[in-house]
């Protein structure tokens, strides 16, 4: 499912036309905005009121304290839902929040299990298939499970599979990286 901040019928971006065309085949799109009505800066945190009300919990890895993340959690928290946190360096101006939240009392977040088992959910090994033309698949369907459920949503064929590629650089150099070198790096 997807939560918009506009009418159904003004995706935003419009590049995730075909994206939401996807999820409505499978799934369902939600607004609280009538037709017509455009995407607009002040309705992203209304949506995300909505998407923190759905969800079981919020998982916050990298924000600044003035954020639609930010505002994300306080609506979680106003909702009695979990708040997650992957911690970061104290370094970073993109870890303090998260840092901060921790600090607070949001679960500390390393993997997917610490959610799953926080919220009591019993690790699935079935993975709905999500076959799609946006990204690289190949079609082929992968019958093999990963460590971690990041692990069994990032098969070739998965539109998440470029996340998973990018989180394997990302743990390799361990480092900030630049997004061209990312790209490069990618292809």
């Amino acid at each position: 499912m997807a939560i918009l901040g506009s009418g159904l019928d003004r995706v935003y971006p419009q590049w995730n036309i075909p994206m939401a065309e996807k999820i409505v085949e499978n799934g369902a799109l939600f607004t609280e905005y009538p037709p017509e009505v455009s995407a607009l800066p002040q309705h992203f945190p209304q949506r995300n009121r909505v998407i923190s009300g759905l969800c079981n919990g919020v998982l916050v890895v990298e924000v600044a304290f003035k954020s639609g993340a930010m505002l994300t959690v306080n609506w979680a928290l106003e909702q009695d839902r979990d708040v997650f946190a992957v911690s970061g360096s104290a370094l970073s101006e993109k870890s303090k929040a998260t840092n901060w939240l921790i600090q607070q009392g949001a679960e500390l977040t390393t993997c997917a299990d610490d959610i799953l088992g926080e919220l009591n959910i019993e690790k699935s090994h079935s993975v709905p298939e999500i076959n799609s033309e946006i990204g690289q698949g190949s079609g082929e369907k992968s019958s093999e499970f990963g460590k971690n459920a990041l692990d069994n949503l990032a098969h070739a064929n998965n539109v998440l599979s470029i996340e998973r590629r990018v989180v394997d650089l990302l743990g390799k150099t361990r480092e900030p990286i630049h997004v061209d070198d990312m790209t490069r790096a990618l292809g």
